[in-house]
């Protein structure tokens, strides 16, 4: 069971972004998405979610043709959580989050004993991301990072199968960028969910995935497990020589800059 892209060509306004992009993001793994600015790294997760149309090739979900799933079919196998999410009139926390919900349990049309679901699978999604305390305040009158977890949790809330997130730790402090890796590696490893995550920090990506995508210019410069991509060559093609590796206490790799 993966999510898997064959030859994917995508691009905006007849200007090609990504050149024939093969990924397979297995249930159960941690993958991450790295790469300097313009590499083609948010149009890739753009594209696997349906959010941007593919110009060539092919995503598939469990064997399916993405493209073929319904609207319902598609947010039940893939949650996205997009770069930058501005709402233009107010939620409340709960609402915001219930929206989610509703997705994984049923259609809301199916009646109250449904409903009554609701109010558990809201609390549980908010507590997962340290947002519980949250649950009455309006979505526009939070923080950056607190309205980020809390849009996190409305995604989690959808149970997908597949989380596709993308800087998934803008705006958030170095705390709550761990506790967030923390968790998303709790969710792999309990409910096999497949995670997918654009990140700029090295560091982070080190210490959590079990693979690596480098990306450079809508091209994959290398992939595999973090200690055969993360090396001085090929981060060097990626980013320049402006940064140099260093071996930690603990024994991970990291990256400071020059």
């Amino acid at each position: 069971m993966a999510l898997k892209s064959t030859a994917l060509i995508a691009g905006y306004r007849g200007r090609e972004v990504l050149h024939r992009i093969d990924l397979v993001l297995e249930q159960g793994q941690f993958v991450c998405l790295l790469g300097p600015n313009g590499s083609g790294k948010s149009t890739l997760v753009r594209t696997l979610c349906g959010v941007l149309p593919l110009s060539s090739g092919q995503v598939q979900v469990d064997g399916a043709n993405f493209a073929a799933l319904t609207a319902l079919e598609r947010v039940r196998k893939i949650g996205f959580l997009p770069q930058e999410v501005s709402p233009s009139f107010s939620f409340s926390v709960r609402d915001a989050v219930a929206l989610g919900a509703r997705c994984a349990i049923t259609p809301r049309w199916l009646g109250k004993a449904h409903e009554e679901k609701i109010e558990p699978a809201i609390r549980l999604a908010l507590a997962s991301v340290q947002a519980e305390d949250l649950i009455e305040r309006q979505l526009d009158h939070l923080s950056g990072g607190e309205r980020r977890r809390v849009l996190l949790a409305s995604v989690l809330a959808q149970a997908p199968k597949y989380l596709l997130l993308d800087e998934p730790t803008a705006m958030l402090d170095l705390e709550h960028q761990v506790a967030l890796f923390n968790r998303l590696d709790e969710l792999r490893h309990q409910q096999s969910i497949g995670v997918l995550v654009v990140t700029h920090d090295l560091n982070l990506a080190a210490r959590w995935a079990d693979h690596i995508l480098l990306l450079k210019d809508g091209h994959i410069v290398a992939a595999g497990p973090p200690k055969e991509v993360i090396n001085q060559q090929h981060l060097q093609s990626a980013f320049g020589p402006h940064f140099e590796l260093v071996t930690l206490s603990n024994g991970q790799t990291g990256v400071i800059p020059k």
